[in-house]
C-alpha cells in the first residue's frame, strides 16, 4: 500500500467512526449522502489554496472536517465544547500527530485558516456576533475564514421541506422528527429578503434548529466583521442560491 493510499485508508476509518457519517454521509437516503459529501467536498475544495499552514475548526463536531483534511494542514485544531465529544475526539485521533481537540480558546492561535461550518445557525445573533468577534481575534491579518451555513430560505427550504418529509416517511434515523412550520412563516421564508428576520424557536435543553435561519441577512453581520472574497453554493455551484441547500464564504483575515 503506497503512503497516499495509507492515507486515505486513515481518512475514511476516521470519518467512518464519527457520527456525521452515520447520520448523514452513510445515509440509505442517497440524495442526503450525497448532497451532505457535497458540502465537504466543496470545502476542501476552497481550503486547497491555503494548505500548509495551521488550521482551526471551530464547532468541529466529530471531525469530520479534519480528518478529510489531513494531508493539507500539518496542525490542525478541533474545537467543540462539549467535554464527552473532545474525549472522543482525543481516543479517535490519538495516534495522529500535530491534531489537538479543545472546549475552548486558549493561547494557540491565531491561525492561518479558520474553518466555522453548521455552527452559526443553531445560534441566536447575539451568539452569532459573539463567534464572529473570536473568529476574526483569532486568524492571522494574512489568514481566511471559512463560513458555512444551510440555506433555509426561498425554494431550497420548500425542496428540503419535502425531502425531510420524505426521510421521515422512510423511517431514515434521525429524521423522524421535524421542525413545523405555520403558514404564513413558511410564506414569509419562500419570500425572504437580507431584511427579513425571524424569531427563533428555542427548544428544551437550549437547541435551535434551522427553523427561520436566514442566510441573506446573516451575510450582512459577516460583512461586519470580514470581507467576503468568494462566495460558493453546495451541492452544485452553477444553480446558485436559488436551488442550493448550503452556501460557503470565503473570508480574508481581519477587517481593517
Amino acid at each position: 500500500m503506497t503512503q497516499n493510499q495509507e492515507g486515505r485508508a486513515l481518512r475514511d476509518k476516521l470519518i467512518a467512526s464519527g457520527f456525521y457519517a452515520e447520520k448523514q454521509l452513510h445515509s440509505k437516503f442517497a440524495v442526503l449522502s450525497w448532497s451532505h459529501s457535497k458540502r465537504f467536498e466543496v470545502a476542501r475544495e476552497m481550503l486547497i489554496p491555503y494548505a500548509s499552514g495551521s488550521l482551526l475548526d471551530y464547532g468541529c463536531g466529530d471531525g469530520t472536517l479534519i480528518a478529510g483534511n489531513l494531508d493539507l494542514f500539518p496542525k490542525a485544531t478541533g474545537l467543540d465544547p462539549d467535554p464527552k465529544t473532545i474525549s472522543n475526539l482525543r481516543e479517535r485521533f490519538a495516534e495522529i500527530p500535530n491534531v489537538n481537540f479543545i472546549e475552548k480558546l486558549t493561547d494557540e492561535g491565531p491561525f492561518d485558516v479558520i474553518c466555522c461550518l453548521e455552527v452559526f445557525e443553531h445560534c441566536l445573533p447575539e451568539t452569532q456576533k459573539r463567534i464572529l468577534r473570536d473568529l476574526a481575534d483569532n486568524t492571522k491579518r494574512n489568514g481566511h475564514v471559512l463560513i458555512s451555513v444551510p440555506i433555509e430560505v426561498g425554494i431550497p427550504l420548500l425542496i428540503k421541506q419535502l425531502g425531510r418529509h420524505a426521510a421521515s416517511f422512510l423511517k431514515i434515523k434521525h429524521y423522524q422528527y421535524m421542525e413545523t412550520y405555520s403558514f404564513w412563516m413558511f410564506l414569509r421564508a419562500l419570500f425572504a429578503t437580507r431584511n427579513t428576520v425571524f424569531e427563533r424557536t428555542v427548544y428544551a435543553g437550549g437547541q435551535i434548529g434551522h427553523k427561520g435561519f436566514n442566510w441573506r441577512s446573516f451575510q450582512k453581520l459577516v460583512e461586519e466583521h470580514f470581507k467576503i472574497s468568494k462566495i460558493k453554493f453546495s451541492p452544485l455551484h452553477f444553480l446558485g442560491a436559488q436551488f442550493c441547500s448550503q452556501v460557503f464564504f470565503l473570508c480574508e483575515g481581519k477587517k481593517n
